[in-house]
């Protein structure tokens, strides 16, 4: 049984995560076969809640990540290890 904390959310008690290798997450995709397709892997998601989310994605040449959104207790981080990213923001394009 999790104990709770703030806002009754629970908190899991079980055993420590232990480390992982990314190849042993398998690969998942999201909007297949349109514009938006992303592949990746959920990294944090693995053994359990996650206080932070950390994954690993692979956006194919030409993807479109549209719809803009933001989340209220969350912060974005983009690590880009290879090609461009161009950031749409309000009227301005930003080459990354």
């Amino acid at each position: 049984m999790p104990l709770r904390s703030w806002k009754n959310q629970p908190i899991w008690t079980a055993m420590p995560k232990q480390p992982i290798h990314e190849s042993d997450v398998p690969i998942e995709i999201w909007y297949q076969s349109t514009n938006r397709e992303i592949r990746g892997r959920a990294l944090s998601d693995v053994g359990g809640v996650a206080k932070v989310g950390f994954g690993l994605l692979e956006l194919l040449p030409g993807s479109n990540t549209k719809s803009a959104h933001y989340h209220t207790l969350e912060e974005k981080h983009l690590y880009i290890l290879q090609g461009q990213v161009t950031r749409h923001l309000d009227d301005k394009c930003l080459r990354l």
